[in-house]
Parts: structure tokens; C-alpha cells; sequence
């Protein structure tokens, strides 16, 4: 079974190499390029991928006037991360005018209330966007952002990690989207 698990992370990491997308070094990671429906099933907001109608022949994830998220992730935090401070890092080719007001959000809640909630515009300098030369029509970006989540978070709290289209008119597409969780030692300066 590890033998397994390891082959198809390896076989993963190759595929996310080959696409130019910046491979998340992470204890956990969690990665879609939402062209096969096995792995879709599992992302929520799955209504939203859809095939594209250029050259590309690709499936990715659009938020538009009607679906203001994106495909994404809604996960516990890993067991071996309870207690721990962690590291969520994204990385996903977003296309889309940067004028529009879509944001990044991560999102930590427990039963209904929300504990952690960042949304980053994407656009901003605080997201690093390079943009991709692949084919079809319109200009890709790829975006990597990520953050610090400390260990007070509750155990048994939930994570969410999409796009979310704000002005909730234009359409923004999403793709290679991958996730990770990787345990970190946040600095203090405080005396112990």
C-alpha cells in the first residue's frame, strides 16, 4: 500500500512538473488539474469545472455571475498537524481581466462558526503572478501565495481553500490548482 501511495505521488509530482507548475513541497498535498472526474468527485464546488472550447482541450474550474467559488478543497486539519503550527501554501493558473475583484480565500472554521478567514485579491503584490504561455485563447497567470496557521486552531476545525469571484460578474478560470500542508516553526521573539 506505501508502495502504492509512493508511486502515485511520484507519478503526480512528474505531471505537475511537466504542466511548469511550481511543485508544493508539503507533508500534505492535495493537487487537481480537474481533467479526471475521479479526483473532481472529491474537490467541493465541482459543478463548476467545465471543458474548455479552445486548442487546449482542457478541463479547468470558471466562477462567473452564477458560480461565485471555485473548485476547491474542504479538509480537516491533518492529524499530524493538531496542535501544530503549519504552513498552507497554493499555487493554480488563474485566467482572468486583474482588474476584476477575485480573491484567494482560506478559510478555517468549527461546526458553523468561522475562526481564520483570509481572502488575497488576486492581482495584488502580496500574490506572486507570472504570467504562462499556454495555448487557447486568453492570458493565464500562474499564482503562488501562502500562509501561517497557527496551533490554537481547534483540532477538529475545517479548512477551505477556493477563488472566489467577489464583483461576482466577470469569469475567472482556474486550473492545476494544488494545495499543501507542511508543519512550521513560527519565530517569537516573546521569552518562553
Amino acid at each position: 500500500m506505501k508502495s502504492l501511495r509512493l508511486t502515485i505521488y511520484l507519478l503526480l509530482a512528474v505531471i505537475a512538473k511537466g504542466t511548469g507548475q511550481p511543485q508544493v513541497k508539503a507533508t500534505h498535498r492535495y493537487f487537481n488539474n480537474f481533467d479526471d472526474p475521479s479526483v473532481n468527485s472529491t474537490w467541493i464546488n465541482s459543478n463548476t469545472i467545465i471543458f474548455s472550447n479552445d486548442s487546449s482541450e482542457n478541463y479547468f474550474s470558471r466562477t462567473d455571475a452564477t458560480h461565485p467559488y471555485s473548485a476547491g478543497i474542504e479538509v480537516e486539519i491533518p492529524q499530524d498537524l493538531k496542535r501544530k503550527n503549519f504552513r498552507i501554501a497554493v499555487a493554480c493558473d488563474v485566467k482572468m481581466q486583474l482588474s476584476t475583484n477575485n480573491k484567494l480565500v482560506i478559510s478555517i472554521s468549527k461546526n458553523d462558526s468561522s475562526i481564520f478567514w483570509e481572502g488575497f485579491q488576486i492581482g495584488n503584490s502580496r500574490l506572486k503572478m507570472i504570467k504562462q504561455d499556454r495555448s487557447g485563447s486568453g492570458s493565464w497567470y500562474s499564482m503562488n501565495h501562502s500562509t501561517l496557521i497557527p496551533g490554537n486552531i481547534p483540532v477538529d476545525s475545517k479548512i477551505k481553500i477556493f477563488i472566489w469571484n467577489a464583483d461576482g460578474k466577470s469569469e475567472t478560470d482556474v486550473d492545476q490548482m494544488e494545495i499543501g500542508f507542511t508543519e512550521t516553526t513560527i519565530t517569537s521573539f516573546l521569552p518562553r
